[in-house]
């Protein structure tokens, strides 16, 4: 039997504490993943320890080491509730953990993590970091932020323009550590070749716009779009950490054929 290639990916991360912060909350990881019969994925994730609260980089750095074990364990293909059921462990190792170690206590992050397998994208997300997806140049938002001036503007209290610098804006609504429960917005959708993806933490998005995003990561491969993004939002002062992980998708190929294995595949939870 001849598996079909999984998409050819190029895939870059950086995360830097920027001008203002001495330490850095934010968190990020990439791998890619092989499995035995030859499928393979790209497992990107940013996590954004919450400033204020003690030890947000344990959380932050917590959350992203679970998620890359339980995708190790998993194995190519992650079954389609694997990134659910991967951001409901991390959540109770960061509860377990604030329990065990008074220095920890009410630590929390946000999370948001993708993956490429195949002609697939699977997306979980709960925080403010954000998921971008480039296409044909045009961009579009694809996760909605935890915060109370996202749910501010979907009740229509204030204007967009109000919102720009409101207070609310840093008040999350939904984070990794806060409840035994965790609540994870999820997504799955077609790839097509050329798509290209964004996560970014808060502290980059602030400072740079959508249209900025699309046109560095238009412009330039992964590597040097991360450089540039993360050099821009310096330039600007941002006050927060920052982080952005690239994924440039060159190729894209089918699944298998062999119904049995894709139905596997799909039915595995």
């Amino acid at each position: 039997m001849v598996v079909q290639a999984p998409p050819r990916v190029d895939v870059a991360i950086l995360t830097d504490p920027g001008p203002v912060r001495d330490g850095n909350e934010d968190s990020a990881a990439a791998i890619e993943l092989h499995g035995e019969d030859g499928a393979s994925t790209h497992l990107v994730a940013v996590a954004d320890g919450l400033g204020g609260h003690r030890a947000g980089e344990v959380a932050s750095r917590l959350a992203i080491e679970t998620l890359l074990t339980a995708a190790r364990e998993e194995g190519a293909p992650l079954g389609d509730r694997f990134l659910s059921r991967a951001f409901q462990q991390a959540n109770l190792a960061i509860v377990d953990r604030g329990h065990d170690d008074p220095a920890c206590f009410n630590m929390q992050t946000t999370l948001t993590a993708l993956a490429l397998q195949y002609d697939r994208l699977l997306l979980a997300h709960v925080g403010d970091c954000r998921a971008f997806r480039v296409r044909k140049r045009a961009i579009q938002q694809l996760t909605t932020d935890h915060t109370r001036l996202a749910e501010m503007l979907r009740m229509r209290l204030i204007t967009p323009e109000q919102a720009l610098r409101h207070p609310a804006r840093t008040m999350l609504t939904r984070t990794l550590g806060s409840d035994l429960i965790l609540q994870v917005d999820t997504l799955r959708e077609r790839i097509e070749p050329g798509d290209i993806y964004i996560i970014c933490s808060d502290g980059l998005w602030n400072e740079v716009t959508s249209e900025e995003l699309r046109r560095t990561v238009v412009e330039l491969p992964p590597a040097d779009a991360c450089r540039a993004l993360i050099a821009l939002g310096t330039a600007r002062g941002a006050s927060d950490n920052m982080t952005v992980a690239v994924a440039a998708v060159r190729e894209v190929r089918p699944a298998p054929a062999t119904p049995s294995r894709w139905r596997s595949w799909l039915g595995r939870g």
